[in-house]
């Protein structure tokens, strides 16, 4: 394996410690021999083997890794034990730290955080002051933005976008296409499926189940095993308990109208 950049000799103290810039010493990918690039604390932050390279003054340390053909770029920082690898993008001030793994076609942006050991995977984006942590999991061309949080054994995966200060937590699922934001709460087992959307301050959780084309909206609260799917749009409204509650009573609902 040939060395493909090299520690220039000036330490750069930072705080209490003390970096080396690296300097390419062949052509890879978009770097020429010569560049400068980022700050390493050792040069086990920064693998030789791929494209990987850390620009602009985006630093690496601790025992974190860049590798592969991962991107460390302006002002973003890895540190601990987080690995970033694939074709994965960490740019901006966000940071990835702990046992964090980044990988695959990811984006992490802005002020954007990832730590605990979660995940960012496929082509999943974290931008603004968003914060995924514990073993939480974004993946596949999910987003998560604005300040959203995502925590705990969370998963938001397909095409789903959770922004504003969205909070989802426990075991929660958000998926397909689904939509959240505003100060919504998705926790427990709660699923929020294909094309649904929570927004204000609407609360999913337990194992309730909102799919379909549903819009749940104002201060809903959906617990126990409530489900509710369709075009159906609600807002303000209470629903838990047993399983499908929130159909029946919103079809009952229906056919007292049309009576």
């Amino acid at each position: 394996m040939s060395l493909k950049y090299i520690l220039t000799d000036e330490p750069i103290r930072i705080g209490n410690r003390y970096f080396k810039r690296i300097q390419a010493v062949r052509d890879f990918g978009d770097v020429k021999a010569g560049d400068l690039g980022g700050l390493v604390e050792d040069a086990e932050n920064l693998s030789h083997k791929g494209d990987c390279w850390i620009y602009d003054n985006a630093t690496a340390f601790d025992r974190s890794r860049v590798v592969e053909n991962a991107s460390l770029c302006g002002d973003a920082q890895i540190r601990d034990l987080a690995m970033i690898s694939g074709s994965a993008v960490i740019i901006g001030h966000a940071i990835i730290s702990e046992h964090a793994f980044v990988t695959d076609d990811a984006f992490v942006e802005g002020e954007a955080k990832v730590s605990g050991t979660a995940s960012v995977l496929d082509g999943g984006v974290v931008s603004g002051c968003s914060v995924v942590k514990g073993d939480a999991r974004v993946m596949e061309s999910a987003v998560i933005e604005g300040n959203a949080l995502i925590l705990g054994h969370a998963t938001i995966s397909g095409d789903a976008v959770v922004r504003g200060r969205a909070k989802v937590s426990g075991e929660a699922i958000i998926a397909g296409e689904a939509f959240a934001q505003g100060r919504v709460r998705v926790s427990g087992n709660a699923h929020v499926l294909q094309n649904a959307s929570l927004r204000d301050r609407a609360v999913v959780t337990n194992r309730a189940l909102v799919c379909g084309h549903a819009v749940i909206a104002g201060r809903s609260l959906f617990t126990g095993h409530a489900q509710v799917g369709g075009r159906t749009a609600i807002k303000d409204e209470t629903f838990s308990g047993h399983e499908k509650e929130a159909m029946d009573i919103i079809l009952k609902r229906k056919e007292s109208k049309a009576a």
